[in-house]
């Protein structure tokens, strides 16, 4: 029984780097692939591809639909900046109205 689950976890390990998964994870190309806003998901997509009883092909493109469409407008460091940006100007605001209320 040992055995079997032995040689089954080195037959996805194989899968995974022959796929290509391995690679994109483990040098850093990882943001093509998963969303770091959702990185608790990453080890279920895993586990259900380790699950699957037949492997799908391209296991790249089954862990991007597994996880979701990508964030709208794509980028993320774009978006943390905008989101950095937008609380500085929240922040500029919030000072303006305690100085506004301070007058009245």
């Amino acid at each position: 029984m040992v055995l079997q689950s032995e040689s089954r976890k080195e037959e996805f390990q194989k899968y995974l780097e022959k796929s290509g998964v391995i690679d994109t994870l483990t040098k850093g190309d990882h943001r093509a692939i998963i969303n770091p806003t959702s990185e608790p998901i990453c080890l279920s997509v895993l586990v259900n591809l380790y699950e699957c009883p037949e492997k799908p092909p391209n296991a790249i493109n089954f862990i991007k639909e597994s996880m979701g469409p990508a964030p709208p407008g794509g980028d993320v460091e774009k978006l943390q900046a905008k989101v950095k940006e937008q609380q500085a100007a929240l922040e500029a605001k919030e000072k303006e109205i305690l100085e506004l209320k301070q007058k009245v």
